[in-house]
Order: C-alpha cells, then structure tokens, then sequence
C-alpha cells in the first residue's frame, strides 16, 4: 500500500474540535464580544487603570465600585457588553438624585 493509498482510504477527523472549528459557538472568549484589556476598559469608562485593579482586589464591598471582569488564567478582560450595562445600571435620575 502506498502513501497515497493511505491518504485516499484516511476519513477527516470528526471530533469535537473539527466541529467547534466550523461552527464555533458564540462565548465569552470570542472576539466578537467585544473583550477588553484593563487599559481599554479604563479608557473606555473614564476611570484609572489602578481604580479598576482596585476594585478586582478589594471585590464587591458596599461603598466601593466593582467593575465585573472575566480572568483567563493570569489575564484579565472585560467584556464591553456587560460595561455598558454596568454603566446603565449606575444612571441616576429624578428623585434618586436627591
């Protein structure tokens, strides 16, 4: 038998990696969700990089800010969607405001 023989006979693998490559399912490592870096995302919500470092560190503590983010081992994202609802969810109007 020979080397193209073996080709010919030779099925494309089918698992679960050649399926998530052709028909990759949306998740918060894709790009298309828009993920920012700490520089980004600081730039982006008006705030210091240090503020947000801050706020990773100290966690959801009343009085204090906390910023939602994603880690990837020792990197650090933040998704661009959940900013925006962060930011909508501090609006202050009307009677609130007092």
């Amino acid at each position: 038998m020979t080397v193209t023989d073996r080709a010919r006979k030779v099925k494309p693998f089918e698992g679960e990696f050649s399926r998530a490559i052709r028909d990759p399912h949306p998740c918060a490592c894709a790009p298309s969700r828009g993920l920012l870096t700490e520089k980004q995302a600081a730039e982006f919500l008006g705030l210091s990089a240090g503020t947000l470092r801050v706020s990773r560190c100290t966690g959801p503590i009343p009085g204090r800010i906390f910023v939602p983010f994603i880690r990837m081992g020792r990197a650090i994202r933040y998704d661009e969607a959940l900013l925006r609802e962060w930011l909508t969810a501090r609006v202050v109007t009307g009677e609130a405001a007092r």
